[in-house]
């Protein structure tokens, strides 16, 4: 089992590397931090001091980004095209396919289709999902994911996809060995994310649902926000909304979920 962390920025950064054998460096989910080209540099160069490797995180994107994308991937292509790419947006997975062929891109858990939240509205309040007593056939629907969508499988195998992200949901999930090797994101686990950074209204008290014009990245040293709905915590960060579940055992997981994502932020 590779060990993996997950990170946005370098605050810190050497403090969250024990015992990790790879960095995901990048957003899964704003582009206003989508790594630049000299993150790569900085990245390839700390490759060489501690023998760590590392992959790219992209996060889906507006049209604004496509030319800071571009510039990045190209980057990477000329100097280290050996190196995984995690792509959380169709389009740019498609990008990589027909410009960057030489580029290996890994299915994010944005595109893992699970069934997100921790909690159901019943009669007008939060529930728990475990709390619900659900049937069997119930259960299966909300463990699923992408790896019980034939079609979406078969599109990523003719995008030349090797590996998939999945949450480690609290419900649990139906693992199917469709050929792929599988990442196993603990312990934030995404609920719902946005266009508006609720994380900057927070900080800058500014009113609900305005468009930031420029990203000031609050979210770097504000950290994660906590609010309760119902029994439950969810925490946000910038643009979008988790919840905790630190149950790594690894009993009973098939060996192709050979690696594990610690996300830090």
């Amino acid at each position: 089992m590779e060990k993996v962390v997950l990170l946005n920025n370098w605050k810190h950064i050497k403090d969250k590397l024990s015992g990790m054998g790879r960095i995901y460096f990048g957003s899964e989910f704003c582009d206003y931090i989508l790594p630049s080209p000299k993150d790569v540099d900085r990245l390839i160069k700390m490759r060489k001091d501690t023998n760590i490797a590392f992959s790219i995180v992209t996060p889906y994107l507006n049209q604004r980004r496509l030319t800071q994308l571009t510039k990045l991937l190209i980057f990477i292509n000329v100097h280290t095209p050996e190196i995984e790419v995690i792509v959380n947006d169709w389009g740019v997975l498609h990008m990589l396919y027909t410009r960057f062929p030489r580029l290996q891109a890994v299915l994010g858990r944005v595109l893992s289709r699970q069934k997100r939240g921790p909690f159901v509205k019943v009669r007008s309040e939060f529930v728990q999902i475990e709390k619900l007593g659900l049937k069997k056939t119930d259960q299966i629907y909300l463990k699923s994911s992408i790896l019980q969508n034939d079609h979406i499988v078969r599109l990523a195998k003719e995008y030349k996809i090797k590996r998939i992200g999945l949450d480690n949901t609290r419900q649990g999930i139906i693992f199917e060995n469709k050929g792929f090797s599988i990442d196993l994101y603990y312990p934030y686990i995404y609920i719902t994310t946005s266009n508006y950074c609720m994380t900057e209204m927070i900080e800058r008290k500014r009113e609900l649902f305005v468009k930031t014009d420029a990203c000031r990245r609050f979210c770097f040293n504000s950290g994660l926000n906590k609010i309760k709905i119902g029994e439950e915590w969810v925490y946000l960060f910038g643009n979008t909304q988790f919840y905790p579940n630190d149950t790594t055992s690894m009993r009973g997981i098939p060996k192709y979920v050979n690696r594990l994502i610690k996300v830090s932020f």
